[in-house]
């Protein structure tokens, strides 16, 4: 059915937004990480890094679990594709 495939294919559409906001939050981390590798030290540098590299976990979490999303809406685009076969 058209209607059916059209609805995968947005599906499909908006999984592959969600991958590329998942790869531009990784990028947001790694730009991240970088602040912590500058030649300062102190115990305040100490509690940047430290804090710095939990803010970066959870910017790499939350690419993970946009990562989720987008697999599961692809494989919901196959579903829909594969009931209307």
């Amino acid at each position: 059915m058209v209607g059916d495939t059209a609805e995968a294919a947005a599906v499909r559409a908006a999984a592959d937004r969600l991958q590329a906001s998942a790869r531009a939050v990784r990028d947001l981390a790694r730009w991240s990480a970088v602040a912590g590798v500058v030649d300062w030290h102190s115990d305040a540098a100490a509690r940047f890094r430290a804090r710095l590299d939990e803010e970066v976990a959870r910017l790499q979490a939350g690419a993970s679990t946009v990562d989720g999303a987008a697999a599961a809406l692809r494989a919901h685009a196959r579903a829909v594709e594969e009931a209307t076969g």
